[in-house]
This record gives structure tokens, C-alpha cells and sequence, in this order.
């Protein structure tokens, strides 16, 4: 991992196509503009997260799902 200090209005470069612009910075968040080709697909951390734990629940079959029992409760008083 590059860990890196960029000011606002600075950039870093990946590649030859893809530009990282820091466009605003405030309070803990920093804003970033990306430049990329449209072919290239960007997506935020926690939207592939998502996404991938999705897919994974589709392709579970129910039989390998553990199975629940409730256990009777019993009347109190």
C-alpha cells in the first residue's frame, strides 16, 4: 500500500489513465475527483462490499443454510 500526502487541488497519476484530484477538504473528509476512462468500471469500498456479499448469499443454497429451532419458552408466573 503507498500511503501519500496530497494537498487540495493536488493530484496523483495511476497509470496513464487514470487521475486522482483532491478537491476539498473539511472537517475528516476529503473529497476526491477521479478521471478515468468510461470503459474502467469505479466503484466506492463499501458498494463492492455489498455487492460481493450479495453474489455470495445468491449462490447459497438453501441446504447449506444452518438450521434454527426455536426452543418453547416457558410460561412465567
Amino acid at each position: 500500500m503507498l500511503i501519500i500526502a496530497r494537498r487540495k487541488g493536488q493530484r496523483i497519476l495511476i497509470g496513464d489513465d487514470v487521475e486522482v484530484i483532491v478537491t476539498e477538504l473539511s472537517k475528516g473528509v476529503v473529497k476526491l475527483g477521479i478521471v478515468a476512462p468510461t470503459s474502467l468500471t469505479i466503484l466506492r469500498g463499501e458498494t463492492k462490499d455489498v455487492a460481493d456479499a450479495n453474489r455470495a448469499a445468491a449462490e447459497t443454497s438453501l441446504d447449506q443454510l444452518p438450521l434454527r429451532t426455536k426452543e418453547p419458552t416457558e410460561p412465567q408466573g
